[in-house]
């Protein structure tokens, strides 16, 4: 059985443990777009790790899509990265980094299950999200095991009074805050701090654009006043430009020292898309996080540049703001009906579900809709 740096090795560099693994099975689409290699490594591979061979080879091969998958041994869940976990649920949208920070997980091999420690409460939240099936989901496509998992730990966020404080005496200083005012919680290492309230502005942009006047919201930065141009016609020699688009894709890497991450926001303005590389200390991450989640319309301002590690063309933005995007609306007296319509159940053709479709038809006002899958 090969390795996967004797088949891969040529198209870039690789990490020793990646190339190292063996190679299970490699399969081609039937259009030769995309292609999925299975792995069986002798050790754990990092998420990050994975992603940027995937990317790395995604370009290098010119396809569509590079997948690696990996089957691991069982006995190996018990060394289980919780962060790597984390990070691929936030990739896939589950906003579940804050509530993981100082978390700790620990697998029981006999009763096959994966107990997780919190430190910043949000169970509630974590069941809402079905965050424990996603987990074992994920498990058993990787190990072909499929554990239970229990949250445990602070569970819930403690009030001031919960947490053991007392009320404050009065405040000998006009303006001191009354006796009955409870003294602010100790803060915890890893805490979450509330997101900063943001300022809106109207902004010089084309009717043409999707956004609703007045709905540019400053995230980093300043305002933005410049017009954006497609991401189509950006390329190495561009410089300074400011581009707008649908975030996709939501990546965090952390420095080797810790104290900053180094965040890919994945954009679309659908004439093609790019990644935008913003270096962020540690405590102001989360913050960034929320703001800047999967399906955000963002206008971002900064220098585009070709990056060697990424071998693409990527952004350094200096400022970011959200927008709304408007809605579509059918303003027609008279509905139509499509008679015509596919969804995902067409392979390789449809991009919607048909619940999306009959939803989308009942919001325009529309009496029918036809799936021709």
């Amino acid at each position: 059985m090969s390795t996967f740096g004797e088949i891969f090795g040529r198209f870039g560099e690789l990490s020793p443990a990646v190339a190292a693994a063996r190679v299970e099975n490699i399969a081609l689409s039937d259009n030769k777009e995309r292609m999925t290699v299975n792995l069986v490594p002798g050790d754990i591979l990092g998420w990050g790790e994975l992603s940027a061979v995937q990317k790395q080879l995604r370009m290098a091969c010119l396809l569509e899509d590079f997948a690696v998958t990996c089957r691991y041994d069982p006995c190996l869940l018990e060394k289980v990265s919780l962060e790597d976990l984390a990070a691929e649920l936030a990739s896939s949208g589950v906003p579940v980094n804050g509530f993981f920070v100082g978390a700790k997980a620990q697998y029981d091999k006999e009763r096959q299950l994966l107990s997780v420690t919190l430190q910043n409460g949000g169970l509630d939240f974590l069941r809402e999200q079905q965050v424990g099936e996603r987990i074992s989901n994920l498990l058993y496509r990787d190990f072909g095991v499929r554990p239970a998992v229990e949250f445990t730990g602070v569970t819930t966020a403690p009030s001031p009074l919960e947490a053991g404080e007392r009320p404050r005496p009065a405040s000998g200083a006009q303006g001191g805050p009354p006796p009955w005012s409870p003294a602010p919680a100790p803060k915890r290492e890893g805490e979450r701090k509330p997101a900063p309230k943001r300022r809106t502005y109207q902004g010089a942009f084309s009717p043409k654009l999707p956004f609703v006047p007045g709905s540019a919201c400053v995230v980093i930065g300043k305002e933005i006043r410049t017009p954006p141009v497609p991401i189509v016609e950006i390329n190495a020699e561009t410089g300074k430009t400011v581009l707008w688009g649908d975030i996709f894709d939501v990546a965090s890497k952390e420095i080797r020292d810790g104290t900053k991450s180094i965040l890919t926001i994945s954009v679309t303005d659908y004439t093609s898309s790019m990644d935008l590389k913003i270096f962020v200390e540690r405590e102001k991450k989360d913050a960034l996080l929320e703001a800047l989640r999967p399906g955000a319309t963002i206008i971002a301002q900064g220098e585009a540049a070709y990056n060697k590690f990424d071998r693409d063309v990527t952004m350094s933005p200096v400022a970011i703001s959200t927008v709304e995007k408007k809605t579509v609306t059918d303003e027609e007296p008279e509905k139509r009906v499509e008679l015509h319509c596919h969804t995902t159940m067409s392979t390789m053709d449809g991009m919607t579900s048909a619940a999306d479709l009959v939803k989308r038809a009942a919001d325009w006002g529309h009496k029918a809709i036809a799936i021709t899958d």
